[in-house]
C-alpha cells in the first residue's frame, strides 16, 4: 500500500498546474510541523563520496546510476529505484498521486540531509540565503535539491534562490549550509 501511495505522488507532481515563471510547490501533509512549503527540485537525500542516494516514491532509499529511470515533472526530477516504480508513478491518478505525494513528503523531509538549521538556546534557528536569521516554524518555505534543505526566510527568498542557475543555487545552499555548521 505506501509503494502504491508514493508512486502516486510521483504522478501527482506530473499533474500539478503551475505558472509559467513558477517551480512546483508541495504542500506539506497536516501532521508535518518542520516545514511550510518544499520546494523538492529533486528526490536526492544524501551526495557523498560520489554516490547520490535518493528517495523513491515506493519510500525505498538508493542509489542514482546513470540507468535510473527518472520523471521530469513541472520542474521536479525524481529518480526512480526500478522501471516497475517508474512505470507505476507513470500511471496512478491524480487521486493516487495526491496520497503518494503526502507519505512521500513524509519520509523526505525526516530524512537526515544537510539543512541550515540548528537549534540555538531551544529555538531551531536558520540563516537565510539573504542573510538574515530567523526562527524556523511550522510556515517557514524549504528548497530541497541534491541532499540540501534550505530553509528560507519567506517565500520570496525562497522564489529568488529556485530561479538561480544550478550552480548558483548549489552554492547559496551551501554557503548557508556552513553557515549552519558553524553554530552547532
Amino acid at each position: 500500500m505506501k509503494k502504491l501511495l508514493a508512486l502516486l505522488f510521483m504522478l501527482a507532481l506530473a499533474s500539478c498546474p503551475v505558472m509559467a515563471d513558477e517551480q512546483p510547490v508541495i504542500q506539506p501533509s497536516p501532521g508535518d510541523v518542520q516545514l511550510g512549503t518544499l520546494h523538492a527540485l529533486n528526490n536526492v537525500t544524501a551526495i557523498a563520496e560520489g554516490h547520490t542516494l535518493a528517495l523513491c516514491g515506493c519510500g525505498m532509499e538508493f542509489e542514482v546510476t546513470d540507468a535510473s529511470p527518472k520523471l521530469e515533472m513541472n520542474g521536479t526530477t525524481f529518480y526512480c529505484c526500478s522501471q516497475a516504480c517508474h512505470d507505476h508513478a507513470s500511471k496512478a491518478s491524480a487521486e493516487e498521486s495526491a496520497t503518494s505525494m503526502a507519505e512521500w513528503q513524509k519520509v523526505f523531509s525526516g530524512k537526515g540531509t544537510l539543512t541550515n538549521a540548528a537549534m540555538v538556546d531551544g529555538k531551531n534557528m536558520a540563516t537565510c540565503a539573504c542573510g538574515q536569521t530567523f526562527e524556523v516554524t511550522s510556515k517557514s518555505p524549504c528548497v530541497a535539491e541534491n541532499g540540501m534543505k534550505m530553509s528560507a526566510c519567506c517565500d520570496g527568498c525562497a522564489n529568488h534562490v529556485i530561479k538561480t542557475t544550478p550552480e548558483e543555487r548549489s552554492a547559496m545552499m551551501k554557503k548557508v549550509m556552513k553557515t549552519a555548521a558553524m553554530t552547532k
